[in-house]
């Protein structure tokens, strides 16, 4: 692996980069995680009255 000296510029551009890719990451797990509580409660509140 080849070993690169990056300039200070280039150094901000690549964290501004990684740092969006990783709240956009952030965001779809989150999107993901809110889905599946909300689909796990609709699906107790649905079998609620099937004890019968």
């Amino acid at each position: 692996m080849k070993r690169t000296n990056y300039t200070t510029d280039e150094f901000r551009k690549n964290c501004k980069s990684y740092s969006m890719a990783c709240l956009a990451g952030a965001v779809i797990l989150v999107l993901i995680a809110v889905c599946g509580l909300f689909t796990s409660i609709y699906c107790l509140m649905q079998d609620r009255g099937q004890y019968s």
